[in-house]
């Protein structure tokens, strides 16, 4: 199974690169953005999914919540639709 991380994405600023390896130090990454003045709102991606090269692949990266209403852990599965 492919590793999960999370990362922060300041809305009106660059892509995020680094990937954090727990949810708690993306949240703390997002407060100390958030606090020194870089941006007004902050989002923690989680991922989900990943495919990998060759036929395309997808693999659920980590635990994924069942609750999700557009979520199906069948991974033949995809939640966007064409």
């Amino acid at each position: 199974m492919p590793d999960k991380y999370w990362m922060v994405y300041v809305e009106g600023k660059s892509a995020p690169t680094f990937k954090h390896p727990s949810l708690e130090l993306a949240r703390k990454e997002a407060t100390r953005l958030l606090e020194a003045g870089i941006g007004n709102r902050a989002y923690v991606l989680e991922t989900i999914e990943c495919g990998e090269k060759g036929p395309v692949e997808w693999k659920v990266c980590g635990d994924v919540a069942t609750d999700m209403p557009w979520w199906s852990i069948n991974t033949s599965t995809s939640p966007v639709e064409d």
